[in-house]
């Protein structure tokens, strides 16, 4: 397995354009979860533009497809007619394990989704689904360790509920929301 290197993959979806939404375990791990993910998934926008600018992004980090959790076969060549055909495409790559993802359980489409992001310094800046967006789709999930997420995310998020200055001092704070 090759060590994930998120940021290098995140570098080159931003400088490409690319509108997508860091989502997942990794997402949630940034918010400050204890969860270890092995890999970087990836909810984008599926019109065309944007699907031949991730193909780009993505062929430059010789994607294999995965299945059941091995890398099948050589490299492919990614193309707007395969994402198209497959609503969850899961590739070993250069940058580690990457999950493409054109829905999100919990979210009707992909502009309320990325309405639910917020832009996150990781390295570089990128969209990463917000708390409490993580929460509304790893409760639709219901997977055991989404459970675990939950629990952990609403505890993070109550945290931060307490850390907030109080609105009578004139402080606040302000997340960037990505441009929908």
């Amino acid at each position: 397995m090759i060590a994930m290197r998120p940021k290098e993959l995140l570098a080159a979806l931003t400088a490409e354009g690319v509108d997508f939404v860091l989502v997942g375990g990794l997402a949630a791990a940034l918010h400050g979860t204890t969860r270890i993910t092995k890999d970087i998934d990836i909810a984008y926008a599926t019109h065309d533009t944007n699907v031949n600018r991730l193909c780009r992004v993505l062929n430059r980090f010789q994607p294999r497809r995965m299945l059941l959790g091995t890398p099948e076969g050589g490299v492919v060549t990614l193309t707007t007619a395969m994402l198209r055909k497959e609503h969850i495409l899961q590739l070993a790559t250069s940058v580690g394990e990457v999950d493409l993802l054109d829905r999100i359980r919990g979210y009707s489409s992909y502009g309320f989704l990325k309405a639910n992001a917020e832009i996150l310094d990781v390295g570089v800046e990128a969209p990463v689904l917000s708390i409490q967006g993580l929460l509304r789709t790893k409760r639709a999930m219901k997977r055991p360790k989404d459970m675990q997420d939950v629990a952990e995310l609403e505890a993070l998020e109550e945290a931060r509920k307490l850390s907030r200055p109080s609105s009578g001092d004139g402080a606040s704070i302000r997340l960037r929301r990505p441009d929908v």
